[in-house]
């Protein structure tokens, strides 16, 4: 195998830390706006762009098949959280209808975001399943589709409540005339996103055994993400059961139920597929 290029070095070390730039746009949507961030949303996504296709050079003369096939769920899932990162970095929502009236646009932008991520990610694991079945995996790569579908469903009910059931409640809060069915719906609605985290960890787990089976993820790399998610699943469970109060060491667990966290993960396995597909065989 070749080394690695100067560029494509660099444009894997983007991608990884892509996600944990990104909440800078905060700051670009403090300080100028929707405008500011729409700017600088776009520039992050067309860097990720770049990066993905500088990394992936090389796939097209790649004779080795097996490494090629993979690309295009790599790409993604490396999509769907670029999806949710220039969305959702436009801070915390809201807390008091008020609040929520007045940033409509913001919070229908972070959904819809959101909801695209959440399709994204979906079809990146369909089209991996079917990959990793035609490589001979039945058996992880088939229980972790089933298990994303599942935290699939619940997201698109996530975000779509958030969509139109938050819309309501804020609108009837502000009136003085919030509805008796308003909280229990709500309360709803969040579990939905708290059941979809720790679904989506699960699932990263068994991919990620299912691509260490197949040779397309290191051992290391595929026991890391396996043990990775799996801790994460656990960490969220708890944030769930446990009641969130400021100032305390389990109110940082609540990180793991925010909703492009689950993502962060199939995100990395994404990188990895591209920069698999361009590594080219000598």
């Amino acid at each position: 195998m070749q080394s690695m290029s100067a560029a494509r070095r660099a444009s894997q070390i983007f991608l990884w830390a892509a996600p944990f730039v990104s909440p800078i746009l905060i700051l670009a949507h403090g300080a100028g706006g929707l405008k500011l961030f729409a700017i600088g949303g776009a520039a992050l996504v067309l860097l990720m762009g770049g990066a993905v296709w500088i990394l992936a050079a090389g796939s097209s003369m790649n004779s080795a098949n097996h490494r090629v096939v993979a690309l295009l769920p790599g790409v993604l899932l490396v999509a769907s959280l670029a999806s949710a990162a220039v969305t959702v970095t436009t801070g915390p929502p809201p807390t008091s209808s008020a609040d929520w009236v007045a940033t409509l646009t913001e919070q229908h932008i972070r959904y819809v975001g959101l909801l695209i991520a959440g399709l994204l990610a979906f079809a990146g694991f369909g089209l991996l399943t079917a990959r990793l079945v035609e490589a001979g995996e039945r058996l992880f790569s088939v229980l972790g589709f089933l298990v994303t579908l599942i935290a699939t469903t619940l997201f698109i009910l996530f975000t779509l409540g958030a969509l139109t059931i938050y819309d309501q409640v804020a609108q009837a809060g502000i009136a003085g005339n919030t509805p008796a069915w308003a909280s229990p719906l709500v309360t709803a609605i969040d579990s939905w996103l708290s059941l979809y985290a720790v679904l989506i960890y699960l699932a990263t787990s068994l991919y990620a055994m299912a691509l260490g089976k197949v040779g397309w993820l290191a051992k290391f790399g595929g026991a890391a993400f396996a043990v990775l998610g799996a801790i994460s699943a656990a960490l969220a469970v708890i944030a769930i059961t446990t009641p969130n109060r400021g100032g305390t060491l389990m109110h940082g667990l609540f990180v793991f139920l925010i909703p492009a966290v689950p993502m962060i993960l199939p995100y990395l396995i994404g990188v990895n597929l591209v920069r698999r597909a361009g590594d080219r065989i000598t």
